[in-house]
């Protein structure tokens, strides 16, 4: 099973906020730098190859903290349609656009903007 962001959803650092954001359709999310991350990494990797890396990046962090960390923000992160779970093999991109029931929730403890 491999992760990617929601189609039409993008990461991109904001200068004006002075911070990284999600956009997408009509809403944008103010993130912290681990959300940030994560989600940058959410790029056709499976969620294992995933915490594998940020156990590259940081190998002071308890490995069993990190994969349930990583693991409840999936999983907010998939609720709140920021990312796509795909099993089937098959290219995100050919799938609807995502309800917008659940949009702006925000796992970082911010308030997504109205864009």
């Amino acid at each position: 099973m491999t992760l990617r962001l929601y189609r039409g959803a993008r990461l991109r650092y904001d200068r004006t906020r002075d911070q990284h954001v999600l956009l997408r359709a009509e809403e944008v999310t103010e993130l912290n730098a681990t959300a940030h991350e994560i989600l940058s990494l959410c790029d056709g990797r499976t969620q294992a190859a995933l915490v594998d890396e940020l156990r590259s990046r940081y190998p002071q962090a308890d490995p069993d903290d990190l994969a349930a960390d990583v693991a409840e923000f999936l999983a907010e992160a998939h609720a709140s349609q920021w990312v796509q779970r795909d099993g089937s093999g098959q290219d995100g991109a050919e799938r609807a656009e995502p309800e917008q029931e659940g949009a702006g929730q925000d796992v970082t403890g911010h308030d997504g903007v109205g864009a």
